[in-house]
């Protein structure tokens, strides 16, 4: 095997990353590291679960060197010289892969564009993969240089000896790395990326040379990228003045598809939407059937959907709903909800996937009242093995306590939620959690003071049964009373975790409530909101997503002076948030009633949100927003060819960049919406 050596040039960085052809025969014979090793195999079984990251990187020899939100793989080292095969087709059954002698350049590309585009493994260099992928998905690479373009987080950028974006015979196999961060000025071109690869020469502090992944900036000038020194295949340093990077494909047009209610459905609701790939989508509620609700689950993806049903595991219900859906893996899901039996609640716990599912009642703790009058808010999964579901039950001393649920499939661990000392006999619910890491979650609801009735937020931090109740002090203008409520909570890591909802201010005006922070220090401020807000603008800030530490996005709604309903968009971070009214497509009504029930992203460039608004004509529409920061696109929902309005859409989820599902309905079926 080839590597090249780093030195740092004047305005050449070089680079030590000699990315030898994938699927081209080695001239050693390596240990092969494929699908006969379990590591491997988890992780192509899903390689979004960054509990396989180690696993796989250590299957070869390596470790995970360098991660980062929003790239959504890790970059092994050191290189090491075992065969690592990628998968050719996506996704990934039992055959068809392509080897690459060690954690080079080309199998971090390769790895990359199969999880984030779903696109199998392709042969070639380093100087070939923007271009090779380019051809192959009629995606035309960008030439360095070109004013106006400049590479963004995600998109893969080649290095090469020649201007074809070839080897050169053989000789030059150049390199290729992914656009980790940007920071180009829009006007002028100038400023920097940083490029994360593998196979880069880093010296240690005790001056050994190892070949690994890394973290490289360059310099922009005038759009153009600083070029790289690599060694050839004889060891001489050539530059690679010429480079160019593929950008992300273009967006589909939405597919639209009708599903038909379970029999006797009316009403569909959508509480909850998971895809474990584009492949593999679920979505979670309930329908109307002779006014006893349903609980209902809706599986598929594109234009290939189907509504199920959920039987309900006892007798003498009153009706039950699902709330909230998890898919760590497509055939391993887990939805939970409640089943009123007899008037009681049960909490409800439903795992499978596809059409095969089982339906149970959630383990209670030993102190629960019988009937308990459980339910099951929320479910978050790290893996296929690491679930917490969060809600609430009564104990024997009828006191409404949270509950927390750990574990997977069949088997269930449950925890009273702990409460601060000074809080003794409260009423808690929990609403929302989310898990960075497998051993950081966080849960977030409310509790209600005896006695006073005030309401007043909750935030528990930890996993498996250590949990630590976190508290934090409101905004300066918050009532005495100050009615918290907590809806989402959402983290890009452990240390970078945003909380949303609503409080009650000194006049008793609604506004919109954002706590950020960790698992151990937390602030909550007030939402800005757009000039045009009334005095009482009924913000509730509903659903959040944080694809980076510096970029979350929080959807909802709010009501201006003239006490009209508007969609609601927050981009930021900390405390320091961007408030903007959502923008309609053409044809909507001067008075629109517009709100935004969620909002998801796979990277910080790539973010959908959906809600509903009134057009012209009166009618209610299904509302699709898709983009980043500020700025963001319109779309009307389109409905089956068979359906009229009112429809509206209630979820959605986003497993690539650029493509997302949005679950909805119209009054005779569920409304699905892919693409986008």
């Amino acid at each position: 095997m080839h590597l090249r050596r780093l030195a740092l040039l004047m305005t050449t960085l070089a680079v030590a990353a000699a990315c030898v052809a994938a699927g081209s025969p080695a001239a050693v014979a390596y240990a092969v590291y494929g699908p006969g090793s379990s590591s491997w195999a988890a992780y192509y079984a899903n390689p979004q679960d960054t509990a396989t990251w180690a696993p796989f990187c250590a299957g070869a020899g390596g470790t995970v060197t360098k991660s980062v939100p929003g790239i959504p793989v890790p970059a092994c080292g050191p290189t090491g010289s075992t065969d690592i095969d990628v998968p050719t087709s996506y996704p990934y059954t039992t055959t068809g892969e392509i080897p690459t002698d060690g954690f080079q350049c080309v199998e971090l590309v390769q790895r990359y564009l199969y999880v984030a585009e779903h696109w199998g493994a392709l042969a070639g260099d380093g100087a070939d993969m923007a271009r090779i992928y380019g051809s192959q998905h009629s995606i035309t690479p960008v030439p360095n240089g070109t004013t106006g373009q400049a590479p963004q987080v995600g998109d893969v950028i080649s290095f090469s000896v020649v201007s074809g974006f070839t080897d050169n015979g053989g000789l030059d196999p150049g390199h290729a790395a992914i656009v980790s961060a940007s920071d180009v000025n829009a006007t002028t071109g100038d400023g920097s990326i940083t490029i994360l690869s593998q196979n880069w020469t880093v010296t240690t502090a005790k001056g050994k040379v190892v070949h690994t992944a890394a973290f490289t900036p360059l310099t922009v000038s005038d759009w153009s990228v600083q070029a790289i020194t690599t060694d050839n295949e004889n060891g001489v340093p050539v530059n690679t003045p010429y480079v160019q990077w593929l950008p992300p494909p273009p967006p589909l047009p939405p597919t639209v598809t009708g599903v038909p209610l379970p029999s006797g459905g009316t009403g569909p609701y959508l509480s909850s939407e998971a895809c474990a790939s584009t492949a593999s989508c679920v979505a979670a509620g309930y329908t109307t059937d002779g006014g006893v609700l349903e609980p209902m689950l809706v599986t598929g993806s594109g234009t290939a959907w189907q509504a199920i049903a959920v039987p309900l595991p006892g007798s003498g219900s009153l009706g039950g709903e699902l709330d909230s859906v998890a898919c760590p893996s497509a055939s391993a899901c887990v939805a939970v909800g409640e089943d009123d039996v007899s008037g009681e609640d049960q909490g409800l716990l439903v795992t499978g996937s596809g059409k095969s599912w089982q339906e149970a009642y959630a383990p209670l703790p030993g102190n629960s009242q019988t009937p308990p009058d459980a339910q099951l808010s929320a479910v978050a999964c790290r893996s296929a093995t690491f679930c917490v579901a969060v809600g609430s039950y009564v104990d024997s001393s009828d006191n409404t306590q949270g509950l927390l649920l750990t574990g997977s499939g069949q088997n269930w661990t449950p925890f009273e939620a702990p409460l601060p000392a000074d809080l003794p006999d409260v009423a808690v619910s929990l609403t929302s959690v989310t898990c960075p890491s497998a051993s950081a979650c966080v849960a977030a609801g409310q509790y209600t003071e005896p006695g006073s009735g005030v309401i007043q937020g909750l935030l528990l931090t930890g996993s498996g049964k250590a949990w630590t109740p976190a508290g934090f002090s409101l905004p300066a203008n918050a009532a005495a009373g100050p009615a918290v409520q907590l809806y989402a909570v959402a983290c890009s890591s452990a240390s970078a975790c945003v909380a949303t909802g609503s409080y009650e201010d000194s006049s008793g005006n609604t506004q919109g409530l954002l706590v950020t922070g960790s698992v151990t220090s937390w602030k909550a401020t007030e939402a800005p909101l757009p000039a045009d807000a009334a005095a009482n603008p009924e913000a509730t800030l509903a659903s959040v997503a944080c694809p980076s530490a510096t970029a979350c996005v929080a959807a909802s709604w709010y009501v201006d002076s003239s006490g009209n309903y508007h969609g609601l968009l927050l981009t930021g971070s900390g405390t320091k948030w961007t408030p903007f009214e959502a923008p309609l497509p053409a044809g909507a009504a001067t008075t629109p009633n517009a709100q935004l029930n969620a909002v998801a992203c796979h990277a910080k460039t790539s973010c959908g949100a959906v809600g509903d608004y009134r057009d012209s004509s009166g009618n209610y529409q299904g509302l699709l927003l898709t983009g980043s920061g500020t700025s963001w696109t319109p779309t009307e929902a389109p409905l089956p060819a068979s359906a009229a309005p009112p429809a509206d859409l209630q979820r959605i989820a986003c497993p690539s960049t650029t493509w997302c599902a949005a679950a909805g309905g119209y009054e005779d079926g569920v409304l699905m919406v892919t693409g986008l």
